[in-house]
């Protein structure tokens, strides 16, 4: 969950009928979410005021796949959760989660002494609800504020980015499908081609394969722009994120598991994860090593200049391979060629179609969301 003021404390911001959403002109409302996903849906706007009475109300009520009420210390601990994660939701910031606890579920990958602590503590197992609880809105904000909320690098790196506010939230939506619709899969034990290690793997692939499917729906389901379209600026923003994010995240292995995915699929791709996940990390630390020689410890104060050095810095290390061996990966060849369209797509410049592979991913590579390549 993303968190500002108190939720008592928002009466400035709009209702939920003049702030839903879907109201813009976007192509995806909340039907059609539940179709793609093929999973139903339930869309709530976290800038509504009633919000958590809202919700509360939907966890005493929604019918859940176990066909027992969800413990009513379960309901009360996560709208407590969600209260605090909305209080320090900032007035106006673009906001996109599904309302689901990973650590509180029966299929987490916990070890077993944590597991029967957590069914001791509840006595059922958590969010096996039938309905996915979606919170999102883009909260009126422009494109930089909505990236900026997506990454977590500052929005002046978006200054000149292309693309609509409205296809950003339709594509951000599109992505909160997938993830409803893998969790739904995921409990059924019915998508995953290995067990996950942990909770934080798990959610390396949830956010991987959501933005993958997004981007390959995005495609189905909008008709084509001019230049370069959201998908790209996703995509592109997500490779800077994961070289220049000072930390490291869910988000941070989503460029490597993409190429993985596009070139085997999401099963083959999942079954590298543990390989990626470390060649990212010395992939990330090695340019970010030379970034900063090269910048002589100076901050870069100027978002513009900073791009430029990076840009610099990856095109040396690809001309003049260091010695230890780190651009003879699979992953940095693969990555590092990207990052300069990344920055070109970024600062908008050029404008070439299909700087993500503007080509339409087969129905057969997608995971949890069919409808959007039927529809």
């Amino acid at each position: 969950m993303q968190a500002g003021e108190r939720p008592h404390d928002r009466s400035n911001r709009h209702s939920s009928r003049a702030g839903d959403p879907f109201a813009a002109p976007c192509p995806v409302d909340a039907a059609a979410l539940s179709r793609y996903a093929a999973t139903p849906l339930r869309v709530f706007d976290p800038f509504n005021p009633h919000v958590v009475d809202e919700f509360a109300d939907f966890l005493a009520a929604v019918p859940m796949a176990n066909r027992r009420p969800l413990p009513a210390r379960a309901v009360r601990e996560t709208c407590s959760a969600l209260e605090m994660s909305l209080s320090h939701t900032l007035n106006g910031q673009p906001t996109y989660f599904v309302a689901t606890n990973l650590e509180k579920t029966a299929v987490a990958p916990l070890p077993p002494r944590r597991r029967a602590a957590l069914k001791e503590r509840y006595g059922e197992a958590l969010y096996p609800q039938s309905v996915a609880p979606v919170f999102a809105s883009h909260a009126n904000a422009d494109v930089p504020s909505m990236l900026q909320a997506a990454t977590g690098l500052d929005r002046c790196y978006f200054a000149a980015t292309p693309g609509s506010r409205d296809r950003l939230h339709a594509l951000f939506l599109l992505t909160e499908a997938s993830h409803c619709a893998f969790l739904a899969r995921f409990r059924a034990r019915a998508c995953l081609p290995r067990p996950i290690g942990s909770v934080a793997d798990l959610r390396a692939v949830i956010e991987a394969v959501g933005d993958f499917e997004a981007v390959a729906a995005f495609r189905q389901v909008t008709p084509a722009g001019v230049g370069y379209d959201e998908p790209d600026v996703l995509v592109a923003a997500r490779i800077l994120a994961m070289f220049l994010s000072d930390h490291v995240s869910a988000y941070t292995t989503i460029p490597a598991l993409s190429i993985a995915f596009d070139e085997s699929g999401i099963a083959a791709g999942i079954r590298r994860l543990p390989e990626l996940m470390h060649e990212v990390v010395r992939l990330r630390q090695c340019v970010r090593s030379r970034l900063r020689t090269l910048s002589c410890g100076r901050v870069c104060r100027d978002a513009l200049q900073h791009l430029e050095l990076a840009e610099g810095t990856v095109g040396a290390m690809i001309a003049d391979p260091s010695p230890d061996g780190i651009c003879d990966s699979s992953i940095a060849r693969a990555l590092l060629p990207r990052f300069a369209g990344a920055v070109s797509v970024i600062r908008g410049v050029g404008g070439e179609r299909g700087f993500c592979g503007g080509t339409r991913v087969r129905a057969r590579k997608l995971l949890t969301l069919p409808g959007a390549v039927a529809a």
